[in-house]
């Protein structure tokens, strides 16, 4: 019984000095919402209307009921709070909140379709919600690019401006690269290409986004 536990151990100090300097490594999903994760993918498959498969992902002739759960990541925000107090110096990660919420890309042949959502609510974790097909897609070629070189991308939603980012912490505390859809999203002109070969700094769109936030918030009454 000891010597799996020696291989196990030396396999882990391997990859800590093989790993890329700076590198960043994934975030374990909490066994809880894993759990909740396995349990809401079957339901949550046979509840998509076979007239929108397309709409999730899906592509004539697939097989739902091979469809397996991808590596997952976390869900950030940041508050508008806290973005409209930031000034030219703040750095990414002092913004970030977690939003308590876990996205399990859902794969069919390793290839992402859509994102089973995963929150936990009064002490429970449970499965709320599958689609999120082009975000599969779009963040899935963001991980591609970057995680080889050690670079694990965070996912961030600005829920006033409609608006997702990505963000490497092991690159740098200021980048901030906001993520397009088929030419849609905030400030697509900035995208560098597929995969984001190319980062964009929290300064280039601040103001922008402060003025989408204030505005949003304006139209609330608050």
């Amino acid at each position: 019984m000891k010597y799996p536990a020696i291989r196990l151990l030396i396999a882990f100090w391997a990859l800590l000095l093989f790993a890329a300097p700076g590198a960043v490594f994934p975030e374990p999903a909490p066994p809880e919402a894993a759990e909740a994760a396995r349990a809401g993918l079957a339901p949550f498959l046979q509840s998509i209307p076979a007239s929108d498969l397309e709409g999730y992902g899906f592509g004539p002739g697939d097989k739902l009921e091979e469809a397996g759960l991808g590596e997952p990541f976390q869900l950030y925000t940041i508050t508008p709070q806290a973005l409209l107090a930031a000034g030219p110096e703040t750095t990414v990660g002092s913004l970030l909140s977690p939003t308590g919420t876990w996205f399990f890309p859902v794969e069919l042949e390793g290839v992402p379709k859509n994102i089973l959502t995963v929150a936990e609510t009064d002490g429970a974790w449970a499965a709320v919600g599958i689609g999120k097909a082009g975000l599969a897609r779009e963040f899935s070629a963001v991980r591609k690019q970057w995680s080889p070189s050690g670079n694990q991308p965070r996912l961030v939603a600005v829920f006033q401006a409609s608006a997702y980012f990505f963000t490497l912490p092991g690159l740098d505390d200021y980048n901030f690269t906001p993520l397009s859809f088929d030419g849609f999203g905030f400030a697509p002109g900035l995208k560098s290409g597929p995969g984001y070969p190319d980062t964009v700094e929290l300064s280039q769109v601040m103001e922008n986004l402060k003025a989408a936030v204030a505005e949003n918030l304006k139209s609330q009454g608050f």
